[in-house]
């Protein structure tokens, strides 16, 4: 049946475009209802559960008002008298439809925010409502879109009175949309304007103003109205965009768990010593009890479940053993998410190796903020541009395939306080497995509001959580251990006969503990400490706490060699005159061969080299590394490093926390600037980290760096100091009282298990029962609780200030891709604009607009920008050629001047 306004225009909800019929808005309406509810159940059927049952009845009445004169007009780029808006109008309607359907105040107030959002980001609940239903008939002139949106239902009854009939009648049954005119009235009467008040509070006041409730928006509400706004928002987008359902995209395909166990059966490789190989049956014994501790925990009938490994047990497998064997019970999802992006691509090769995928299939998606480089601000007008959103971005923002690999920022601010495209992943998450992997990264600002995402995510999405850490915090209380201390100590007695060997020795340093600048360690006498252990043969790792003490510390550390031997030789020069060589590294090390990451003899070329250039020189090599350098070159290099570490040459590597947390890599000894307890434990994860040097042990050197150039503040205090104002609590002061102790009981010298057990756990206790004891008094806790999404939406896991992008490109390839993007866009290609955009990701790096004025500002803003020469200096985007003096093959990007914000995150 065809739909058609008294003129006999038909009604549709999105024109005619390139390779795309115009859709009827019937069929847009029901085909949004449709898919809503199924993905509310997490299955391809359409089920009438109340929750799939919510969002269909959103997905009929969310574009309803598309159905006036003046829309049909926009729509067909006619003329038209205002208004166009829709979303205030079907946000009434989904409130009756609900209501007519004997839903809960809360469910209906849920239901309507979620509609008349579907444009825009989820909203101050309270705030919203008080907005648009305080006494809409006070604006003289009527353009208050409470005001029109009654004024339409009228026109929608002139003039497509047979659509609005046969709508009402699906959703609710005949006569109801009678029954909605009379609810809806007249400007000077209309009573679901009286009930919506109603549910939010009561007028008062002497002007009689609404007076909206703060324990009427709740936390029911608020988890509500992610659930279906999710469903809402996901559905109408990739509907709008014409992807059809029965496309496997939007349902994906799931991990095999026969193919990881295959894999893992397969896994070898010559130990180098018998430590090495009892190590190996540690991971095989833990791998072996998964399984069966896995059942256990879902015949527990708990959600959340925890992993505690010491490094190098094989904790990255062993979770996905756990993961997948909870998606085989639950027929859902699996969500893997890690603490930072430069972690991501060491995870993204294991998951492709071990289910011989890439991530341009159905199976693997990565997706983290690399792929976002513009934040739009909420903005009343609506923005009808989903027809033509790219479906590769879409389906990636939606994590439809059945693993994705994202991060805590993607994971938990699209969970707490979502902008519109975030929402699109929310329900793929239901019924869901999801893996926090290193959770103590997680800010402690954020603990408590995640222990109630967590809480969300089990009872309300139906998802398995599972924690797994070598430092497992106290983040969520009453969880399932999957392999219990004692368990753990079994396996480790049998494989070891006896207690496990220590793996890392450390070291407390003179200036470790200390609290005043005069008795920290300078650089140059850091420099000169690590240079003197390459020199005597140690692979060397040091760890920095920002960006400016690790290039301060390289530059001496280089002095320092080049007194007692010829200069070192650096590992980024060699890399930096064979980029161009066979496309060696850079933008082309990220490409897929035959669906397949690029080999490692690529990366064998660049070793090779630097192995010749030390037996010519006879001196040491070193590599630089920290955010500043492109994500596609600390990839490639990272994994050079690591092969250089296993070699008996003098190496080392200087580094910020970027080497911190899963990347697979092991040095003799290791140097970590004093830092939260659980990042030196961290750090020591990289020191001999299977027993290669076995008999030995690694060591690992905590010491205390003093300010960098003419600062005032160390580098720890810089990155790691808390804000009282926020309820944090003093992690470096926990970390000295905890070492303090340790130091009393064992010396300044002591075997790895002192802290890897006892002390770390004590430590995350304590900081534990500090931070939740506040959580009453957490602002986002109050949001949460109080519906209050712009808040939470505002707010955000790492610092963020405003930055440019800067695609810096080292090769002619790399900047013809950049600067094509603007000819696309100006060719509205917009599929092709996206996919450049992600494709060229790992050559982009972000940095801090510099303080206006000053010659790092000026350096910045006088670059190329990406799109439009017109807007310079309001495109957040540049280009940046390798020749420009802000660039060093070295350093990365170096503007002329740093502060505290040049840290990790």
């Amino acid at each position: 049946m065809t739909w058609t306004l008294d003129s006999g225009q038909e009604i549709i909800s999105h024109p005619s475009e390139t390779n795309r019929e115009q859709k009827p808005l019937w069929d847009h309406l029901t085909g949004v209802s449709d898919r809503a509810a199924a993905v509310s159940e997490n299955s391809r059927s359409q089920t009438e559960s109340p929750l799939s049952n919510k969002a269909r009845l959103l997905g009929l009445a969310h574009d309803f008002a598309k159905a006036t004169p003046a829309f049909q007009r926009y729509i067909r780029d006619e003329f038209y008298d205002p208004p166009k808006h829709h979303a205030r109008l079907g946000s009434l309607v989904a409130y009756f439809f609900l209501e007519q359907n004997g839903y809960e105040r809360e469910t209906r107030l849920a239901g309507m925010l979620a509609v008349a959002k579907h444009h825009g980001d989820v909203p101050d609940a309270a705030s919203y409502i008080r907005k648009t239903f305080d006494e809409p008939r006070i604006d003289p002139v009527g353009s208050n879109q409470t005001i029109q949106a009654i004024e339409q239902a009228k026109t929608i009854e002139e003039h497509a009175e047979t659509f609005a009939r046969d709508l009402f009648r699906e959703a609710v049954g005949e006569g109801a949309w009678n029954d909605f005119l009379e609810k809806i009235g007249y400007v000077s009467d209309s009573p679901i304007l009286t009930d919506i008040v109603e549910d939010a509070g009561k007028k008062g006041g002497f002007a009689g103003e609404l007076e909206v409730k703060g324990t009427r928006f709740n936390e029911s509400i608020y988890t509500t109205h992610l659930i279906l706004f999710g469903a809402l928002t996901f559905a109408d987008k990739t509907d709008a965009a014409g992807i059809g359902s029965d496309d496997n995209r939007l349902w994906g395909k799931y991990p095999s768990l026969d193919k990881l166990e295959t894999h893992l059966n397969e896994l070898g490789g010559e130990p180098q010593n018998d430590i090495e190989n009892q190590l190996n049956e540690v991971r095989t014994e833990v791998q072996d009890e998964i399984p069966a501790q896995t059942h256990e925990f879902l015949e527990s009938n708990q959600s959340v479940a925890t992993l505690t490994l010491p490094t190098g047990y094989g904790k990255t497998f062993a979770g996905l053993l756990a993961g997948l064997t909870l998606c085989d019970d639950h027929d859902g999802r699996l969500v893997y998410a890690l603490p930072f992006t430069s972690i991501i691509d060491q995870t993204s090769g294991t998951l492709q190796e071990v289910f011989e995928t890439d991530t341009s299939g159905n199976l693997l998606t990565v997706h983290h903020h690399l792929a976002e480089t513009r934040t739009d601000t909420e903005n009343e007008e609506e923005d009808e541009t989903d027809e033509h959103a790219s479906h590769e971005v879409l389906l990636a923002e939606s994590w439809r395939t059945g693993l994705t690999l994202t991060t805590f920022v993607q994971l938990f601010e699209s969970l707490a306080g979502p902008r519109n495209g975030q929402s699109l992943k929310l329900s793929a998450l239901q019924g869901s497995t999801v893996i926090i992997d290193e959770p103590q990264a997680i800010p402690q600002h954020w603990w408590p509001i995640v222990r109630k995402l967590i809480n969300m995510l089990t009872e309300q999405f139906d998802a398995q959580v599972l924690l797994m850490t070598a430092t497992q915090p106290s983040l969520v209380e009453g969880s399932f251990e999957l392999i219990p201390s004692e368990q753990l100590l079994e396996i480790e007695q049998s494989a070891f006969t006896g207690d496990p060997p220590s793996r890392v020795q450390y070291q407390l340093h003179p200036t470790a503990l200390v609290t005043e600048n005069e008795d920290r360690l300078s650089h140059p006498d850091g420099a000169n400490l690590l240079a003197e252990t390459i020199v005597s043969g140690d692979t060397t790792l040091a760890i920095c706490n920002t960006i400016e003490s690790t290039r301060t510390l390289t530059r001496e550390f280089v002095d320092s060699i080049s007194e007692s031997k010829t200069d070192p030789v650096t590992v980024s020069e060699l890399y930096e005159e064979q980029l161009d060589e066979d496309e060696i590294g850079g933008l082309s090390a990220t490409k897929e061969y035959d669906g397949k990451p690029r080999p490692s003899i690529e990366r064998g070329r660049l070793v090779r080299a630097v192995v010749e250039e030390l037996r010519t020189k006879e001196t040491a090599a070193y590599l630089h590394l920290t955010t500043r350098v492109r994500p596609c070159d600390r990839q490639f290099l990272l994994a050079v490093a690591n092969d250089l570490a296993g070699m008996d040459i003098l190496f080392a590597l200087i580094s910020t926390q970027l080497v911190e947390a899963g990347v697979d890599i092991s040095f003799d000894t290791v140097y970590r600037d004093f830092a939260p307890l659980d990042s030196i434990v961290q750090a020591a994860g990289r020191c001999n980290r299977s027993y290669e040097r076995a008999p030995e042990t690694g060591v690992t050197t905590v010491w205390q760096l003093e300010p960098p150039g003419e600062g005032n503040t160390p580098p720890s205090t810089a990155v790691y100091a808390p804000n009282r104002n926020r309820g944090e609590t003093d992690l470096l002061m926990h970390t000295r009282s905890v070492l303090e102790t340790v130091r009393d009981e064992h010396g300044t010298a002591f075997a790895d298990e002192v802290l890897a057990k006892d002390a770390i756990e004590r430590y995350h206790d304590t900081v534990g029962e500090r931070v939740h004891s506040v959580s009453e008094s957490n602002d986002l806790v109050t949001a949460f609780e109080q519906a209050d999404g712009k808040t939470l939406r505002e707010a955000s896991l790492i610092e963020r200030r405003q930055s440019v992008e800067v695609y810096v490109c080292r090769t002619k390839e790399e900047h013809d891709s950049a600067t094509a993007i603007e000819s696309l866009m100006k060719e509205r290609k917009f599929d092709k604009v996206d996919s450049k955009r992600d494709e060229l990701a790992s050559i982009r790096v972000s940095i801090p607009v510099p303080r206006a004025n000053t010659d790092a500002a000026s350096g910045i803003l006088s670059l190329e920008p990406l799109l439009d020469e017109e807007e310079k200096r309001h495109d957040p985007e540049r280009i940046l050629p390798a020749s420009n003096s802000i660039f060093d093959p070295e350093y990365g990007v170096q503007p002329s001047e740093y502060g505290v914000e040049d840290r990790f995150f």
